[in-house]
């Protein structure tokens, strides 16, 4: 009863019907459960069905919300510990991105460049997925550029995570570590928007009472998510993510093509 009359006053804050909140909050519980797996995928998983629910504003700063919150409980949960020095070269190359990418928006019209951007993540996730379990790891240095240009794609076209999974996946990383260094580049570009949303006042109360109202929501899903992924051995984890990268791909892929 509490939890219904809890749920029923946030939507009339919102001014949202209790079908839209339930619905909103089930997408951040499925979509945290992924991200506790994989390290990625809350926006694929979630974006869907929040933006028929809240403006597109709101949207993006729910999901930079979830994904500080998340990192936070990665980092704060997976023992492997990771060098500095191994860390900071990737932040400071995904960093330097940002202006690159805030550029070409900009400039051109970038809409046209997502097909060849999914289409070149499918056949690299395909032949990552082919290739588990065989050939030797990549060189630790292809993760700078991979960081830069992830950067550069997801504040172009709003997309460009996957590859980087795959990079530091194909450079040696294993399940943990992979899902740590994930967890910390999301936070740390996640914070600088939202120290730049703060600034620009565009967190309302009735924003900051949503984001308060998911606080267990998303916490319950990533406990689910870290059991899910105690029980994943590498060979697993690297299937899954493969797998996972080649749907959500192609399903973005039919959507720009043909609805």
């Amino acid at each position: 009863m509490f939890v219904y009359r809890f749920v029923a006053s946030i939507g009339s804050i919102l001014d949202i019907s209790l079908i839209d909140i339930l619905l909103a909050h089930l997408a951040l519980f499925f979509a945290s459960i992924i991200y506790t797996i994989s390290g990625f995928g809350l926006g694929l998983i979630s974006i869907p069905i929040l933006i028929n629910i809240f403006e597109t504003k709101t949207v993006v700063i729910l999901i930079n919300f979830t994904t500080i919150y998340l990192a936070l409980l990665i980092i704060r949960n997976t023992k492997e510990v990771i060098e500095r020095k191994e860390i900071t070269p990737v932040l400071i190359f995904g960093i330097l991105g940002v202006p690159f990418g805030v550029l070409l928006i900009a400039s051109i019209d970038v809409e046209p460049l997502k097909v060849s951007v999914l289409l070149a993540i499918i056949v690299i996730s395909i032949i990552g997925f082919i290739q588990i379990g065989n050939g030797q790891p990549a060189s630790k240095y292809f993760r700078y550029p991979a960081s830069f240009i992830t950067t550069i794609l997801i504040t172009t076209l709003g997309l460009g995570t996957p590859l980087l999974v795959i990079v530091l996946n194909k450079t040696g990383l294993k399940k943990n570590i992979l899902r740590k260094y994930l967890a910390i580049f999301g936070l740390s570009v996640q914070l600088f928007a939202l120290i730049g949303y703060v600034f620009a006042s565009l967190i309302s109360f009735e924003l900051f009472v949503l984001l308060v109202s998911v606080f267990p929501t998303i916490f319950i899903g990533f406990k689910v998510g870290n059991k899910i992924n105690l029980r994943l051995n590498n060979i697993i984890f690297e299937r899954f993510i493969y797998m996972f990268i080649l749907i959500s791909s192609l399903i973005m892929l039919i959507d720009i093509l043909y609805i």
